[in-house]
């Protein structure tokens, strides 16, 4: 495959209709519709169901759309990487953030920057809080996130609070509080960090506050190495509440006023944010805001900010593409990887030599040579220079080897992952069924097909309404056996095989499922758990019994008819389950509850003709199952 055909299996999942994305691509959507219908054909599987007029991916088509991620963001940063050091990109931003934990939060925002402006190269700049403003002010980095107080030298956008709790010894006197007063710390040794830091700067007001100065044995301006201090216990600390992490050698109590510090947002005043700094902003907010340990601070710039993010996710932008970017800056978008070209210029740079590569690969020369040249104008740098007769790798080239083959290992590991998938479902046939059946069907169905068919091998797998009704649609499972209240279904051919009712099955003779007062007896017998019949016992006993019930005994429905009687239990069956309990014990609910077992089969998937004659002997087991 190539990168194009990934960004159009994006742009489909993003926009959810093939109308909607062709003319996102600028394509017919027939056009459109036979690229996904090889595309399926070539995988083996169906990558899309239709649900509610909308595509929803299947199983599969989430893994292949995860890889198509992976990959276009794998080229993106090899384009940026390669003009970068040759020193081709116009567009930079430089952000500046807290030492050490900017780096975590830079990691996180890096990939989702980098599809929406792939052209836009991010550069990470490490400075304390008191240090952003002065830095953004002369022009040396371009957004900055860090704590402290509010600055007027800059455009500062608080965020967030977060809270300052106090690390301290497990063995301290004040380690079972629920609160400290600063004051009550006078005497103990203290780990800080150095006065560069936002929460020094906070910490020498509060001791100046308290009255004391405090006994420092260790200060630092690495933030790492302040925490690893103090969970060894060496002193006490003033920590971020939204940095600490359980501890056995320490307790983290809160202050007593809590104490409290700002987030800020910061660029330079009266500056109009540029598309890709706001969409940069945004990001940076919404995961600061993310964590439960921020409370954030909502006012029109945030919710603004917010809202930019959203409208990128969720594809509102009707300039946004799913591929990542703008379509008016599309100049990386325009570069398309053939996957297996990739691999051929991969080859030149293991063998540093054309024609080596060429033997390697069986092609000719001038072929190889070709490709070569179309990739190099295609990215408008050279990969190779020639010296002394022989070809000498660029630093540009090198790039596009690392990430060339990273692309190459995912396009493998999604193929190996699609053919072992393939291949547990070839010569087989794989029925799903509601657990209570599913051993029956085992012993039963299973020789009675292999007589017909001996070389398929028929797997019967037990599983919950849920999983078989998913299991359908992504077109895991040929078809699937369960109960359900529900009959029909949007996206499901079901054929009800047995229609019967839920009822009430009493311990006690005329005791019905109206009488909810303190005398009846609210103990009961229930199916096992993650089976059809669970569910709809539990739903109609919340219903009925919604006070106080007690679950005594889980056992399958043999069991459960037997025990009926033999305890002062109640249970709830279906009614052809209950054909040897005494009729005056069963007892239809108001309104009945209707009960079917259905065989469901994806509405549109072409079975093979062994489902007719799976279907008949099905059909002709069940009259069976109920004794």
């Amino acid at each position: 495959m190539n990168t194009r055909q990934f960004h159009y299996l994006i742009t489909i999942n993003n926009l959810k209709t093939l109308s909607s994305a062709s003319k996102a691509l600028n394509i017919s959507q027939p056009a459109l519709s036979k690229f996904l219908s090889k595309c399926e054909d070539t995988f083996g599987f169906p990558l899309f169901i239709r649900h509610n007029k909308e595509l929803s991916p299947t199983a599969i088509g989430r893994y292949v759309i995860l890889c198509a991620h992976k990959i276009l963001d794998e080229k993106n940063r090899m384009l940026l990487t390669m003009n970068e050091v040759s020193g081709n990109n116009r567009n930079k931003i430089r952000l500046a953030t807290a030492p050490n934990r900017g780096a975590i939060i830079y990691s996180k925002i890096y990939n989702e920057f980098s599809r929406r402006f792939p052209d836009t190269a991010l550069e990470l700049v490490e400075l304390f809080a008191r240090e952003q403003p002065g830095a953004i002010a002369s022009g040396y980095v371009d957004l900055a996130l860090g704590s402290g107080e509010t600055s007027t030298s800059v455009k500062d956008i608080p965020i967030a609070h977060e809270e300052l709790v106090v690390s301290i010894p497990i063995s301290h006197p004040l380690a079972q509080n629920h609160h400290i007063q600063l004051s009550e710390l006078r005497d103990t040794p203290f780990v800080l960090q150095s006065r560069k830091h936002s929460i020094r700067i906070l910490a020498d007001r509060l001791f100046e506050k308290a009255g004391f100065d405090p006994l420092i044995i260790f200060e630092s301006d690495d933030v790492l190495l302040i925490d690893s201090m103090l969970r060894q216990a060496v002193g006490v600390g003033l920590v971020s509440q939204s940095h600490i992490s359980p501890c056995d050698n320490v307790a983290y109590i809160p202050l007593n006023p809590p104490v409290y510090q700002q987030l800020h947002i910061r660029y330079v005043l009266n500056h109009s944010l540029s598309p890709s700094e706001k969409f940069l902003a945004s990001l940076l907010v919404r995961e600061r805001l993310g964590d439960s340990r921020y409370e954030a601070i909502h006012n029109n710039e945030v919710d603004e900010l917010l809202l930019t993010v959203e409208d990128a996710t969720e594809g509102e932008n009707p300039d946004y593409t799913a591929e990542g970017s703008f379509i008016q800056n599309a100049r990386y978008d325009e570069v398309q990887c053939d996957i297996k070209i990739l691999e051929y210029l991969v080859a030149i740079i293991d063998e540093k030599s054309l024609s080596a590569a060429a033997d390697k690969l069986y092609l000719a020369q001038p072929a190889l040579s070709r490709h070569l040249k179309n990739m190099e104008q295609s990215i408008g740098l050279r990969l190779f220079t020639r010296e002394f007769n022989q070809l000498q790798t660029t630093n540009a080239g090198k790039i596009f080897a690392n990430h060339a083959r990273n692309i190459i290992h995912i396009e493998n590991e999604m193929l190996s992952y699609i053919s072992l998938y393939k291949t547990g479902h070839s010569g087989k046939y794989y029925v799903y069924s509601d657990s209570l059946l599913s051993e029956y069907l085992r012993v039963n169905l299973t020789d009675n097909f292999k007589k017909i068919y001996p070389e398929i091998e028929l797997i019967v797998q037990d599983s919950s309404r849920e999983t078989i009704i998913e299991s359908l649609l992504n077109a895991s499972i040929d078809i699937g056996l369960y109960f359900t209240c529900n009959p029909t279904h949007d996206l499901l051919n079901n054929l009800v095989i047995m229609e019967s009712e839920l009822v009430y099955c009493s311990s006690k003779l005329d005791s019905t499922p109206s009488e909810n007062d303190s005398s009846n007896n609210n103990k009961f017998m229930l199916a096992p758990k993650n089976t059809s019949l669970r569910q709809d016992q539990e739903k109609l006993i919340a219903d009925y019994f919604p006070d106080n019930y007690e679950v005594v005994c889980e056992a399958t429905l043999p069991i459960l008819r037997k025990l009926l009687g033999a305890t002062d239990a109640n249970t709830i069956l279906p009614l052809h389950f209950s054909d040897s309990i005494n009729g005056n014990k069963l007892h239809s609910f108001n309104p009945p509850q209707k009960y079917y077992l259905v065989i469901g089969t994806r509405v549109g998937r072409k079975l093979p003709k062994v489902t007719e004659d799976i279907v008949k002997l099905i059909k002709k087991l069940s009259s069976k199952i109920y004794n």
